[in-house]
C-alpha cells in the first residue's frame, strides 16, 4: 500500500514515514505541498496524509487538488493537524471524504487510522 505523507515540518514526515514503513507500507514523503500537486497526476496513492498549515498551500486546498487529479480523485485522505479546527473547516474536509487526525499523534492510533482508511 502506497502512502505520501505531506508536511512542511521535515521531523514529522521522517517520523511519519518511519512508523508506517515498520507495518509494511510504502511512504513517499513531501515537504512541499506545491511539489506534492505536480506529482498527483503521475503517480498514484493508496492513502494521503497531509497537514493542514503549510506555507504555499492550505491542507483543504491540497485535497482539492487531490479531488481533481485523475489518478488520486478518490484516493482516501487524512488531514494531521495541531490547531483546533473551526466548523467550517470540519465540515469541509468531511464533504471532501476527509479524516482528521490530531497532532501529536501516537504512532499506534497513526497506524490503526491508516488500516481504517485502507
Amino acid at each position: 500500500m502506497k502512502v505520501m505523507v505531506l508536511d512542511d515540518d521535515a521531523a514529522i514526515t521522517r517520523l511519519t514515514k518511519a512508523v508506517l514503513r515498520m507495518h509494511g507500507f510504502e511512504v513517499t514523503e513531501y515537504n512541499d505541498p506545491l511539489q506534492a500537486v505536480t506529482i498527483l497526476e503521475t503517480e498514484a496513492f493508496n492513502l494521503i496524509l497531509v497537514d493542514i498549515m503549510m506555507p504555499g498551500m492550505h491542507g483543504i486546498q491540497f485535497i482539492e487538488e487531490v479531488r481533481k487529479s485523475q489518478l488520486n480523485a478518490t484516493t482516501p485522505c487524512v488531514i494531521l493537524t495541531a490547531k483546533k479546527l473551526v466548523e467550517d473547516e470540519r465540515r469541509k474536509i468531511f464533504e471532501m471524504g476527509g479524516e482528521i487526525m490530531t497532532k501529536p499523534f501516537i504512532p499506534q492510533k497513526l497506524v490503526e487510522k491508516v488500516r481504517e482508511m485502507l
